[in-house]
């Protein structure tokens, strides 16, 4: 099916517009790429005592996993957590509070999301199911 082209001018010139829309492409996608919120990777703190655990706003982070550890100031979310961490019985969890302990709350003024192909939780507390063979 040939797709028709409304323009004006010689074949040449639209040939050569054409080959304009590929760079322009790159560029503008580099350039969402550069002042998009910074990703950082998932936060994991495991058999530690730490102060405070915090998202700050305008971040990204993939999950906050707290496990066996004691946070004696508070778990703070104003920035963006997802999509969540793959974790035990294919769940998929965004802020996981496993036996741990957390003096000053948790506070969450930005957002929490979890997308997984079975369970997702946005905040799991708790403590970690072994799955049962059979």
């Amino acid at each position: 099916m040939r797709v028709p082209i409304f323009s004006s001018g010689s074949k040449n010139t639209r040939l050569r517009r054409l080959g304009l829309a590929p760079s322009l492409l790159a560029t503008t996608s580099a350039a969402a790429l550069l002042l998009a919120a910074p990703v950082r990777a998932g936060q994991a703190i495991t058999g530690q005592t730490v102060a405070t655990v915090t998202n700050p706003a305008g971040h990204s982070t993939t999950s906050i996993v707290i496990i066996g550890s004691t946070v004696t100031g508070a778990v703070t979310n104003a920035g963006t957590i997802a999509p969540g961490k793959a974790g035990i019985n294919n769940t998929t969890v965004a802020l996981a509070l496993l036996n741990s302990s957390v003096g000053g709350g948790v506070n969450n003024s930005g957002t929490i999301t979890a997308n997984g192909a079975h369970q997702a939780f946005a905040v799991l507390v708790g403590r970690p199911r072994r799955s049962r063979a059979g």
